[in-house]
């Protein structure tokens, strides 16, 4: 019977909470029980400007009262010091800057963080392992990045692991495997993870069907990112504008949604800055506007989305199919399941000319890095493989495919495997497709 699909969506990351409390109590003590003699010492951090102070202290600062002097560091170059919470604050600060940012060098500050033990660092940093944001994808590490950070603590780690079985992403598709990740996600405080718990509960990937529970995740999802929405959490407001976005908690509202993922854009969110593209240049729940949905979207690619490349090459081909077949092709290079329209160019010779052979090729590729319309797109350049192909396209959440593969069934007179196929279709679709069907 063929597997439950998994959905598809980009990763947010909710900030791990510190007790301030607690800090402030630790930091008096340590002003009691201070050395002699002390060189150097860490005595806060100053929100989002982004500076660390650090005192000087000599045997005569007894008669002066105290400190001798502050000196103001820069986050970054506390993050060269090995500050951790200085390399979280400095990559922030660099997406969120006007300029394109340095991502190898936001890189490597996530990497500084999760050595040093931040858990919220080794989420970032596994997701842009996995995307190839700042070099080339670096599937395997991610993968064992994130399952270990899982286990340890990290939420946004979770829903990285979950997104990686979900997709078939360098390991065979296991929606019980992605389900237990996005639910201990969650558990742990993720929105991002309850918004995948929500989806495969309503639709029973890897866990039982059960709407009502979908809904309550949705709610948690949307209680979750809003409280932690916020200068300091650009990722949580990106989130909250998904579920107003996809009606998660109620209602949809696509304007508060559009509100949600500019704010998000602007504190340094691509995949946000992509969101609000998408719905300007489409006109989804919002006048049409291309030039502002293809302003956003070159903000979002520049500063690393691949979806907001892959929307921006869309966007770009009626006027400039040259340019659009090079936004395409450097997507791709990130990832093969980044591969997907440079197979829709070379079938339409969009940019190229038309070459089914290699668009066939660029499909499978891409098929085989998780990309479902690719699936089914290889499916129907090559009879062989055909069953094989629309079958992985289902496992991946198309809802077409899946409804396809109910109908192949149908004629095989496997009324069981058709229904739940078609069953698929229209939860996937929001009962839009395969639901007559299924009904049957």
């Amino acid at each position: 019977m063929v597997r439950a699909p998994t959905t598809h969506s980009a990763y947010a990351t909710v900030r791990m909470t510190r007790d301030p409390d607690a800090d402030q109590a630790a930091d008096s003590s340590a002003v009691r029980r201070r050395p002699r003699r002390l060189r150097w010492i860490v005595v806060g951090a100053i929100g989002v400007v982004g500076v660390a102070w650090f005192a000087t202290r000599d045997d005569d600062d007894d008669e002066l009262g105290g400190l001798k002097a502050l000196v103001p560091l820069k986050m970054d170059q506390a993050c060269s010091a090995g500050i951790p919470d200085a390399c979280l604050q400095s990559a922030a600060k660099a997406m969120a800057a006007t300029a394109a940012p340095d991502l190898p060098d936001v890189l490597a500050k996530y990497q500084t963080a999760c050595d040093r033990g931040f858990l919220e660092g080794c989420g970032h940093l596994a997701r842009m392992q996995l995307d190839g944001t700042g070099g080339k994808s670096e599937v395997a590490a991610a993968r064992a990045l994130a399952e270990k950070a899982c286990t340890d603590g990290s939420g946004s780690s979770c829903d990285v692991a979950g997104h990686i079985f979900g997709s078939g992403i360098g390991v065979p598709i296991d929606h019980a495997k992605a389900y237990a990740r996005w639910q201990r996600g969650c558990d742990l405080g993720d929105a991002s993870s309850c918004i995948h718990s929500a989806r495969a509960t309503r639709v029973g990937l890897g866990t039982r069907r059960d709407p009502t529970t979908s809904a309550s995740l949705g709610a948690q999802a949307a209680s979750l990112s809003e409280r932690a929405c916020g200068p300091a959490d650009a990722d949580a407001c990106r989130v909250h504008g998904l579920v107003l976005a996809r009606g998660l908690a109620g209602t949809k509202d696509i304007p508060r949604a559009a509100i949600l993922f500019q704010q998000a854009c602007d504190l340094g969110s691509p995949d946000a800055c992509s969101d609000l593209g998408q719905l300007y240049v489409r006109g989804i729940g919002l006048p049409k506007d291309a030039p502002r949905g293809v302003a956003a979207l070159r903000r979002g690619c520049e500063r690393g989305s691949i979806a907001g490349c892959q929307a921006l090459a869309v966007a770009t081909a009626p006027a400039d199919p040259v340019a659009a077949y090079a936004i395409a092709k450097t997507a791709c290079d990130h990832h093969d399941r980044h591969c997907a329209l440079l197979g829709n160019f070379y079938e339409t010779g969009v940019g190229v000319p038309k070459d089914l052979a290699l668009a066939r090729a660029w499909h499978e590729r891409a098929c085989r890095g998780g990309d479902a319309m690719s699936c089914a797109a290889a499916a129907r350049q090559d009879s062989a493989k055909a069953l094989e192909l629309i079958s992985r396209s289902c496992d991946l959440g198309w809802a077409l495919a899946c409804k396809e593969v109910g109908t192949l069934a149908a004629e095989r007179k496997d009324h069981a495997i058709a229904a739940a196929n078609f069953r698929l279709a229209c939860d996937l679709s929001d009962g839009e497709i395969g639901c007559t069907e299924a009904k049957k």
